[in-house]
Formats: C-alpha cells, structure tokens, sequence
C-alpha cells in the first residue's frame, strides 16, 4: 500500500536514491507527486545543496508544504535545514544558506508543556 507508513517509507528510500545517484530533480518531481513521506522535501534541500544544485533546491523549498505536525518529521526537517544552510556557505552562497536557516526557524516546532 503506497500509502501506509512502509509505503512511503520506501518511497523516501526511492528519493533518496535517486538524490545521492546524482538526480535530485527526480527526486525533486516524486516529492511534487506526492509519492514519499513527510519532511523528504527537507532531506531532498539538503542533499540538493550539498551537492551544489541550486535548481533543486529552489525547488525543494518551492514544494515544501505546510510545517509538518509529526515532531519526528520537523526534527529530521530542522535537521536537513541546517545541513543545507552549511553547505550553502560552503559553496559560498550566503544568500541561500540564510533562507534555509530562516525556514528552519520558522518551521521549528516546540514541544509544550
């Protein structure tokens, strides 16, 4: 079922590799389909920016839906972020790695009380 937990599971999988196989634009088009998990758009901008590719990454954060409600999810999304605004300053684009951190911040989420 592509739509149970397993499902999109393996569809984050599918992403992924086809991010780290040198495709983050089909990556990029599964994520626009609806076809993988939440906060693999946040992965897919991480792996886009490490790998220097700005098209991809305007278009992961272009796709990026409302914040995700799973603590789990926001965690791995905060997390692929920050990652991304590292590797933004890495390839020396300063402008890209503060708009990832300003949506890691805006879409941080803090358990209460």
């Amino acid at each position: 079922d592509p739509s149970s937990t397993v499902g999109r599971a393996l569809r984050a999988v599918e992403a992924s590799v086809a991010l780290l196989s040198g495709d983050p634009r089909a990556a990029a088009n599964h994520l626009a389909l609806g076809s993988v998990g939440p906060g693999t758009l946040g992965v897919a901008s991480g792996v886009a920016a490490w790998r220097g590719d700005r098209a991809a990454f305007d278009a992961a954060l272009a796709q990026l839906g409302p914040p995700q409600t799973d603590p789990f999810w926001r965690t791995v999304e905060a997390w692929a972020l920050e990652g991304a605004a590292d590797a933004w300053m890495g390839h020396g684009d300063a402008v890209r790695a503060a708009a990832a951190r300003a949506l890691r911040d805006a879409r941080r989420w803090e358990p209460t009380a």
